[in-house]
């Protein structure tokens, strides 16, 4: 388990990304992209108030992915500040079964895209998940 920043190394062979609680929360971190390099990646699990500042939140061409976890209060600036600025994309993630986003998570994104999941059998949110989001699922 990743536990701080200083830990982020992940190798394209990587089968799980699995991070703790209230880490990457930096002010300069405000993307985080997933790419088809990581070809093994199976899981990954995002622990609880993690990544506050990321406003781009990619994940696109993981064919090895089936689940993925993101914990509560993530994905969001604070409790205090609202903004509408931010963009989720999940594409191209042909064996993703599993979705699962905490409570308040990414409450502030602009909004969310699901797209070519075509094996996803699982989709839950949290409350006040994407609060000003709009929508978009998408398949073949």
């Amino acid at each position: 388990m990743i536990e701080n920043e200083s830990d982020l190394i992940v190798p394209m062979w990587i089968e799980e990304f699995v991070i703790g609680d209230e880490i990457f929360n930096d002010e300069n971190i405000t993307t985080l992209h997933f790419s088809s390099l990581l070809i093994r990646l199976k899981r990954i699990e995002i622990g609880y108030k993690c990544f506050e500042n990321v406003r781009e939140f990619v994940i696109d061409g993981l064919e090895s992915l089936e689940i993925m976890k993101i914990g509560g209060d993530c994905f969001r600036i604070s409790a205090h500040d609202e903004r509408n600025d931010g963009i989720c994309r999940i594409t191209n993630c042909p064996n993703l079964r599993q979705l699962e986003i905490g409570d308040y998570s990414f409450r502030d994104f602009k909004s969310f895209e699901l797209s070519n999941v075509n094996s996803i059998q699982s989709i839950k949110f949290g409350n006040y998940c994407f609060n000003y989001a709009d929508f978009s699922l998408k398949g073949e």
